[in-house]
C-alpha cells in the first residue's frame, strides 16, 4: 500500500459511519497519537476528502466527503 496506507485506513474508518471525533478515528484507523489525527484530518480536508463540523464547546467532527468516497474507491481498485 505504501504512502497511501494511512489515507486508506482513515477513509475506510469514516466510510459509512457518519460524523466521528478524533478519538474514534484514532481507534478505528489504528492511528496514534490522537493529537496527530487533528493534523492529518486538516490535510485531508484541504484535499477535499473529508468534511469538518464544529460546534461551540463541542468536539470537532469529521465525515468522508463524496470526493473522499471516490478517492477511496480508486485507491481500493489501484491496490488490487
Amino acid at each position: 500500500m505504501g504512502s497511501n496506507s494511512l489515507k486508506i485506513r482513515v477513509l475506510r474508518a469514516l466510510d459509512g459511519r457518519g460524523w466521528l471525533n478524533a478519538r474514534m478515528i484514532s481507534a478505528l484507523a489504528k492511528f496514534r497519537p490522537v493529537r496527530a489525527v487533528y493534523i492529518y484530518m486538516k490535510r485531508l480536508q484541504r484535499w477535499g476528502l473529508v468534511r469538518r463540523q464544529e460546534s461551540l464547546g463541542g468536539p470537532i467532527l469529521w465525515s468522508i466527503s463524496q470526493r473522499g468516497r471516490e478517492r477511496l474507491a480508486w485507491l481500493n481498485r489501484a491496490k488490487t
